[in-house]
C-alpha cells in the first residue's frame, strides 16, 4: 500500500495523522497522462499507531484530509473524485463530514465547494482553487465575515500546477502549499502575507513533498516508484517551522 496525503493535528491533547493509502492494483490515468492509484483515507493515532479507515468510497479517490473543531463539533474535510467506474474524466470536489470522537461519520457528507483540484476547511476559512483563464487562484473564504481572498498561485509557482493546499494545526492563517516546480516542493503562506512563502526543508536540506508539520514532528511523502504519486510517508522529528 502506498501512503499519503499527510494531516497531522491533536484531539483530546493526543497527535493524529489523516493520511491517505493507495492500492496499487487499481489505477488510472490523470488528465496529464500520469498514472494514479485509488485512494482512500485513514486516521492513526499516533501514540497506539491504531489505524482507522474512515469512509468506504470504492470507486473514488480520496484525498487531502483536514481536521478541525467548531463549536463543540469535529469536522473532517477531504477532496473527492468522481465515480471512476462510471466516467474516464476525473472532476474533484470539496467536501467535509462531521465525525464522532471515534472518527465514525455522523450525518451526510456536505459539498463546499465543487470542481476544485485541492482545498480544505478549518474554524476560520473554507479553502479552494480555481482556474480562470489558464491562471491558477487560491479563494479564502472567511466563515464568519464572508470576506473573499483571492491569491494568483501562478505568482508563486511560475505558472504550474498547484498540487495540495493544507492549514497548519493551530496557525489557522497559515498553510503548507505544494506545486509542481521543478523541485516538486512544500512552501508556507500566511494569508496576512502571502507571497512571502518560505520554502519546507528536512533535516539534510533537502526540499519535501505534500506534508505536515506538529510541534517538532515533520511529515512528508517521498517518490518510491516511477510515477509522480508513487509515494510513502516519511516521519522526522526535530523540525523547526521557518519563520
Amino acid at each position: 500500500m502506498k501512503t499519503h496525503q499527510p494531516y497531522l493535528f491533536k484531539k483530546n491533547n493526543e497527535r493524529f495523522l489523516l493520511f491517505t493509502k493507495g492500492d496499487a492494483t487499481k489505477t488510472y490515468e490523470s488528465y496529464d497522462g500520469v498514472i494514479l492509484t485509488f485512494e482512500s483515507i485513514y486516521v492513526k493515532n499516533l501514540s497506539t499507531l491504531q489505524e482507522k479507515k474512515l469512509f468506504d468510497f470504492e470507486e473514488y479517490i480520496e484525498c487531502n484530509p483536514v481536521y478541525h473543531e467548531e463549536d463543540g463539533k469535529k469536522f473532517i474535510s477531504y477532496i473527492k473524485s468522481n465515480n471512476l467506474s462510471e466516467s474516464p474524466a476525473t472532476t474533484f470536489d470539496l467536501y467535509k463530514v462531521e465525525v464522532d470522537d471515534e472518527f465514525n461519520t455522523i450525518g451526510d457528507h456536505v459539498l463546499l465547494k465543487e470542481k476544485t483540484y485541492s482545498g480544505f476547511e478549518n474554524e476560520q476559512y473554507v479553502v479552494f482553487s480555481e482556474l480562470e483563464h489558464y491562471q491558477i487562484f487560491l479563494i479564502f473564504i472567511d466563515k464568519k465575515t464572508k470576506e473573499r481572498k483571492q491569491f494568483k498561485i501562478t505568482q508563486l509557482v511560475d505558472q504550474l500546477p498547484l498540487f495540495r493546499v493544507v492549514p497548519i494545526f493551530d496557525k489557522p492563517n497559515s498553510i503548507f502549499l505544494t506545486s509542481a516546480t521543478s523541485e516538486m516542493t512544500a512552501y508556507i503562506a500566511d494569508i496576512n502575507n502571502f507571497y512571502s512563502f518560505k520554502k519546507v526543508v528536512n533535516k539534510d536540506k533537502k526540499p519535501v513533498y505534500k506534508c505536515s508539520a506538529l510541534d517538532d514532528l515533520l511529515v512528508y511523502a517521498v517518490k518510491i516508484g516511477p510515477n509522480r504519486e508513487d509515494r510513502e510517508l516519511v516521519y522526522e522529528d526535530g523540525f523547526i517551522l521557518p519563520v
